[in-house]
């Protein structure tokens, strides 16, 4: 089966990297922009070798050009394609560059979309029940959390304060964050061995780079900035992730373990269920409506442009999910 694989150039100056055509691999063929069989248009990839082998041959001939500022990256989804409820930022062809649309950008409606000048709208960032739901979650989940800083202030001297509220309101919001994993690997048609554990949704913070955020909160500046993903590992899945290990502890024994209901663990169980918001359906225009005045996203993930996804020329050609393998 042929393979795809996007021709990129870093122009000088400038750490970022364009994409300058499209290449087809094929029988030991390396073609130019799609355009095969014909071997005047494309070079020969020695047998055992690399397509990334020919490329200063074919940069040579192909753009004229130095190959060292240039690299084969092979095409790993389709036009059209998207992995259910994961959050990628996307990218379409103007002319033979790959435009990018970065995250906090997404969000299109049809009637103010001038298809010359702009990107598709992409079906994944269309306001839907997933997305609509988990909204409504955590702003009510904020809501509860600022309930509790109207008692208790929200600063590092009064972090490891617990009590009943705290307690209620850690078990909600860790229960929320597990709902939003379970959610996206049965969308993703996750085959589970046994019942649903960390061990399973530990494979969740690599492809949606749950350990790249962080959150501030803009009215309370003495909390720092929180990643609650930090140090998520599949070594210890329940341990490693603090927050949600001591909700497990009080729930389950809470005579003992009640002083694990803290301030600081409630804060980043809440925290948690922004970030898998944005995870899953990035930054839309009603996060500034709902969500900015509570939380501010102080660091987001940076993705490669073989991890985005690739929008349409036209909504018309249609687009379709592909699971990902986690």
């Amino acid at each position: 089966m042929p393979q795809i694989y996007y021709l990129l150039r870093k122009e000088a100056g400038n750490s970022e990297e364009s994409v300058r055509g499209q290449l087809v691999y094929d029988n030991d063929m390396l073609y130019y922009d799609g355009t095969k069989p014909d071997p005047a248009n494309g070079v020969r990839v020695p047998p055992g070798t690399e397509p990334q082998d020919a490329i200063s041959a074919l940069v040579l001939s192909y753009a004229g050009q130095n190959p060292d500022q240039w690299r084969l990256i092979e095409r790993h989804i389709e036009f059209g394609q998207f992995y259910p409820r994961v959050y990628r930022p996307f990218a379409w062809f103007s002319g033979r560059s790959l435009q990018i649309e970065p995250h906090g950008q997404i969000e299109y409606e049809h009637e103010q979309r001038d298809a010359a000048s702009s990107p598709p709208v992409w079906l994944d960032t269309q306001f839907d029940a997933n997305y609509l739901d988990a909204l409504s979650q955590v702003r009510i989940l904020l809501r509860k959390l600022e309930s509790i800083f109207e008692f208790i202030e929200p600063t590092p001297n009064n972090y490891n304060t617990y009590g009943r509220e705290i307690r209620d309101l850690l078990i909600i919001a860790s229960t929320e964050a597990e709902a939003q994993w379970q959610g996206i690997l049965n969308a993703n048609e996750y085959t589970f061995r046994s019942r649903p554990s960390t061990n399973d949704y530990v494979k969740l913070v690599a492809p949606l780079k749950l350990a790249d955020f962080e959150l501030e909160f803009p009215l309370f500046p003495e909390i720092s900035a929180i990643n609650p993903f930090a140090g998520w590992n599949t070594d210890t899945p329940t341990q490693s992730l603090i927050w949600y290990d001591a909700c497990n502890k009080v729930k389950h024994d809470r005579v003992t373990n009640f002083h694990l209901a803290t301030m600081s663990n409630v804060i980043k169980s809440v925290l948690a269920c922004v970030v898998m918001l944005l995870a899953q359906f990035g930054k839309r225009r009603t996060w500034n409506q709902y969500l900015s005045d509570h939380v501010r996203i102080s660091k987001i993930p940076t993705w490669t442009i073989e991890e985005m996804y690739l929008g349409l020329p036209s909504s018309s050609r249609g687009v379709s999910h592909r699971n990902f393998q986690f």
